[in-house]
């Protein structure tokens, strides 16, 4: 629902080879190296290395408090983590510091509320000044990109599980992220409104290069739309695609 633009200066580095691993990075990437977590003394992420390319859908799958959540706090710069993140563009003009965008689970809506799509881009846009012309015109053209041109002045109480996340989702294309992160945005859609939305985000990864990064438990319909397929366990347990994945998960499962 936020957008994290250029905030996080643990993110600036020194521009960075760009490495060939999962597939070939055109533009950008974001580079995790030896990252740790500790809450306590409790390690929730241990020694975690990812390499994320710019047109790269990519889903996280574990068990829960498997750390996933986490990870994705730590590129939004929320935790304190032990190790490096940095971004690599091929636009000067970007330098390391990345904008992400960033849709949560799905948010407890107050029924009642009188609180309107337009009202969100306002708040979020221009919390302490006018919600100007451009602004406005900004939200509806990240609305009809997500196929919610229709939405801008209905109440968010009123609108669909589907509805309400493709309007997050617009949210935090505004503006235009490098990386867009997703914490089970779809755990309480039904599964046509579930497939559109993958539809969605990969028709998003083409036409803007963007870094897609999505944690899952719907991991066997996921598995269709994503380009990787990331298994957490506090540490790496998987990286592959999702069909080399979901093979090796069958196997353990069967010896069991």
């Amino acid at each position: 629902m936020m957008n994290i633009d250029g905030k996080f200066k643990k993110f600036a580095g020194h521009i960075l080879p760009l490495i060939q691993r999962h597939s070939t990075c055109y533009g950008c990437c974001t580079r995790i190296d030896h990252l740790s977590v500790l809450f306590g003394k409790s390690k929730i992420l241990d020694d975690i290395d990812l390499h994320f390319h710019c047109t790269n859908f990519v889903t996280i799958i574990g068990p829960n408090g498997a750390g996933k959540t986490t990870l994705l706090k730590a590129l939004l710069g929320e935790v304190k983590y032990q190790g490096s993140i940095t971004f690599s563009s091929f636009d000067a003009k970007s330098k390391s510091i990345p904008t992400i965008g960033y849709v949560p689970q799905k948010l407890a809506i107050d029924p009642t509320s009188p609180l309107t799509v337009s009202d969100l881009f306002a708040i979020t846009m221009a919390p302490f000044s006018l919600f100007n012309q451009q602004q406005k015109i900004k939200m509806q053209e990240s609305l009809t990109t997500v196929g919610a041109a229709a939405q801008a002045g209905r109440r968010l109480a009123t609108l669909s599980g589907g509805e309400l996340q493709r309007v997050y989702l617009a949210l935090a294309l505004t503006p235009l992220p490098n990386l867009l992160l997703l914490d089970e945005p779809l755990s309480a859609i039904d599964a046509k409104s579930a497939d559109d939305f993958y539809q969605l985000l990969n028709r998003l990864k083409s036409s803007f290069d963007l870094s897609i990064i999505m944690v899952s438990h719907d991991i066997y319909r996921v598995a269709k739309y994503a380009d990787r397929m990331i298994r957490l366990d506090k540490k790496i347990i998987d990286d592959d695609i999702p069909a080399n994945v979901l093979k090796k998960i069958e196997e353990e499962q069967r010896n069991v």
